[in-house]
């Protein structure tokens, strides 16, 4: 029995199936009869059990779930030292199954039941079952025992108003073939709890009791006790835990798959999962939320942001289980609870692995989770080979969990099944050769959200689990994205988008026209104003005047071009290494995305050391060879290469950091989405632009004094200067907006705590 289903609501039996989902149906089927046979289990005639299919179960099925009842019968009988052989089973169930159909994993379940009961088989397997003479048994003596298995049959269920121990029984919320819940107030506590009664022992339950995360439910504490009222001879195990009304993800994915969930028209939106919570709120007599924020937010949001938000909650409930060394190894919809507000809360963690054994009659732990199941996890199962059991690690719950968030965004699981299976191991096997197709292309609309939700969910389904792992570390960082579309455009721009085809050029190529497209307008201005100011009329005082300066600014230039080129090579280098890397698909060391954050700085400093240099050169090497060339016109000609290194400096600096804002660093961030030094970079950008604003205030008002100035011949020129430097500090300011913009909306996916660059953090996740 799963957890999820018993408190979020009971077990029906369900209608006529139809046929495009019979796999999820069966699951629902084959729990009901096995409930159905615990109950009644030994049976006395195996005839019996083919009375407890419903006749609504296509005949097909009938073998598969005959199969399964007589594993479950079969584990329930071995308590009482002996069990019933596979063959007297089938001469009581003879059509639909034969001796010739029995399956490998019936003659499997036998064997193991035997061996814990230290018996052998009857007769020989060729003898006995020809048509498996010459397959290879996986039997070995490593294979785990079933005697706890065997001993967790459901006490009997107990009535409304019922008190076992400290607890009174309101009523009872499922049931399943190994446990009952029920909805029971702890009357020392004076609060209500989902009380789960069972025969097992609760070894896990130590474990789970361990694991206080906001988004697993809370196993509040364990007891074993005599229960008369459960007509049970000995103990029964009480674990009680927090009380979870909303009902399950599988209630939101049936109305995602039937199409029932949205109205003719309607947005897809997260009033999907409102309405199937307000549902199982009110048949459990539950109040519905007022005034809450985020059923406010839910309402509102679409559908895919609403499943990368439900993922970003169960990956952070498997990375704190993981953490404590705890595996799930059995997420599906029906394991997911669901409060009032909507928070979604993971239940029945299966810490001990089940075996061959352990699936004898468990619908709940593999019967109903086959198809959510990694790779290995089915290799595992299939095999009984505790060494594959093993490699059933962190990366299987990350796939179980990408597969359970496809089918609640899609309505159905990534993979097909066509086929009908007549047994569990032909079953295993339908379920393994789908893990190897390619992925079911899903429907969607082009925005940011469904695009990068559908990227991590196919990096989370990658067969590799060694790949896997790397995804899964990045899985919660990715769903982010999805949940905010702003920031998915921001690191995965649409492909027409000016932020992907920057991509292609060369870090060098567009260093080199953001740092050299101001410096040439600065060049024009420096020529035509100073031609006008000074040249022209000092060439008619001193005729070699004009000589002199050409020769002067042909060794300056000379020397400050090639200078600036061999610095802009040298600093772009690490940048144009990490772009190459990215490229590949590798990480970014973090030197060189500082490296590339410093480019805007960097090509300042160049810019405007060489311009400086070059204002102090010209006019003391004029004076020094023209005394008739005075102070103030020496100051005059400073001051206007003064305005060029300013120019120089603040445009290539706000161009290259728009350009590191908006293709490079978010490039660099793209796969692994963590950055934790994302708070102390967002503060120098921010910091480091305000100065480099002031200092774009401050060139238009030296214009404007030099233009002010009584002796200015070149007026025309210097307003031109005057206003484009107006001009250029509105786009500054622009540049900067934009660029603060960008780093808020990253801070919510990189950043490490809210507030970053003045932005107030998404209070929802």
């Amino acid at each position: 029995m799963s957890l999820g289903s018993g408190q979020g609501s009971e077990t029906t039996t369900p209608s006529a199936p139809p046929a495009e989902h019979s796999l999820q149906v069966l699951d629902q089927y084959l729990e009901g009869c096995l409930e159905s046979v615990a109950q009644r289990a030994p049976v006395q005639r195996p005839a019996e059990m083919l009375k407890l299919i419903p006749s609504q179960v296509p005949v097909q099925h009938h073998p598969l779930l005959l199969t399964e009842m007589i594993k479950m019968d079969m584990a329930i009988d071995a308590e009482s030292g002996s069990i019933r052989s596979i063959e007297d089973y089938i001469d009581g169930l003879s059509p639909p199954l034969s001796r010739e159909s029995v399956s490998l994993d019936l003659v499997m379940e036998e064997r193991q039941l035997l061996q814990s009961l230290g018996k052998r088989p009857p007769q020989p397997l060729e003898q006995r079952f020809p048509h498996l003479a010459n397959l290879d048994l996986p039997l070995g003596s490593e294979v785990e025992a079933t005697s706890a298995a065997v001993k967790t049959r459901a006490p009997q269920s107990m009535p409304a108003g019922t008190t076992v121990d400290d607890f009174s029984i309101i009523r009872e919320l499922g049931k399943g073939a190994f446990a009952q819940v029920y909805l029971a107030r702890q009357n020392s506590m004076q609060r209500l709890v989902a009380l789960k009664v069972s025969r097992g022992t609760g070894a896990e339950s130590q474990t789970l009791a361990q694991l206080d995360h906001p988004n697993i439910v809370r196993v509040y504490d364990q007891r074993m006790t005599v229960c008369p009222e459960c007509n049970d001879d000995g103990e029964v195990h009480l674990l009680y835990m927090q009380y979870v009304p909303g009902g399950t993800l599988a209630d939101v994915v049936k109305v995602v798959r039937d199409g029932s969930a949205a109205a003719p028209g309607e947005t897809p939106t997260g009033q999907w999962l409102l309405r199937c919570i307000d549902q199982q709120l009110l048949q459990a007599t539950q109040q519905v939320p007022e005034r809450s924020s985020l059923r406010q937010w839910l309402s509102e949001t679409r559908w895919a942001a609403v499943v990368a938000w439900i993922g970003i909650q169960l990956s952070a409930a498997l990375r704190a289980a993981h953490e404590r060394g705890v595996l799930h190894r059995d997420v599906k919809p029906a394991n997911v609870l669901l409060t009032a507000e909507g928070v979604p809360k993971l239940a029945d963690f299966n810490v001990s692995f089940a075996g061959a054994a352990g699936r004898a009659g468990a619908a709940a732990n593999f019967g109903g989770s086959i198809a959510y199941m990694a790779p290995e996890h089915l290799h595992a199962v299939r095999t009984c080979d505790p060494d594959d059991q093993k490699r059933v690690g962190t990366a299987a719950d990350f796939y179980s969990l990408a597969v359970m968030l496809w089918e609640l965004w899609q309505g159905q699981r990534p993979f097909q099944v066509p086929r009908q299976a007549s047994s569990w191991t032909e079953m295993l096997q339908q379920q393994c050769e789908s893990r190897d197709q390619p992925l079911a292309e899903p429907v969607r609309c082009d925005d940011p959200s469904e695009r990068v939700l559908e990227s991590a969910l196919r990096d989370a389904l990658h067969r590799d689990p060694e790949i896997r792992i790397a995804a899964g570390a990045r899985l919660e960082a990715h769903l982010k994205l999805a949940l905010h579309p702003e920031v998915a455009g921001i690191f995965d721009p649409p492909p027409s988008s000016y932020r992907r085809r920057l991509m292609r050029w060369s870090p060098r190529w567009l260093a080199a026209a953001v740092i050299l497209t101001p410096n040439i307008a600065a060049g024009v201005f420096n020529y035509f104003y100073n031609q006008q100011q000074i040249i022209q009329r000092y060439s008619s005082l001193e005729p070699s005047f004009q000589g002199a300066f050409e020769m002067l600014a042909f060794s300056v230039n000379t020397i400050a071009f090639p200078t600036g080129a061999a610095l802009l090579v040298y600093f772009t280098k690490p940048v144009v290494m990490a772009a190459r890397r990215v490229a590949k698909r590798q990480p970014v060391p973090e030197n060189e995305v500082d490296a590339s954050l410093r480019l805007g700085r960097q090509a300042a400093i160049i810019g405007g050391s060489l311009w400086i240099i070059a204002g102090a050169i010209y006019p003391t090497m004029l004076r020094w060879w023209f005394p008739s060339f005075d102070r103030t016109e020496a100051m005059h000609f400073f001051m206007s290469l003064l305005i060029c290194g300013g120019v120089a400096a603040v445009y290539p600096y706000f161009g290259m950091l728009w350009l590191v804002t908006k293709v490079y660093y978010p490039r660099f961030q793209r796969d692994r989405l963590t950055d934790l030094k994302f708070e102390a970079r967002g503060k120098r950008v921010a910091t480091q632009g305000v100065v480099f604003l002031l200092a774009a205030a401050v060139i238009p008002l030296i214009g404007l004094m030099l233009l002010l100035s009584r002796d200015v011949i070149a007026r025309g020129v210097m307003l031109v200067a005057v206003l484009a430097s107006i001009a250029g500090l509105c786009a500054a300011l622009f540049a900067y907006d934009r660029i603060i913009s960008d780093w808020r909306k990253m801070a919510r996916v990189l950043g490490n705590r809210r507030g970053v660059v003045g932005e107030t953090g998404d209070t929802l996740i």
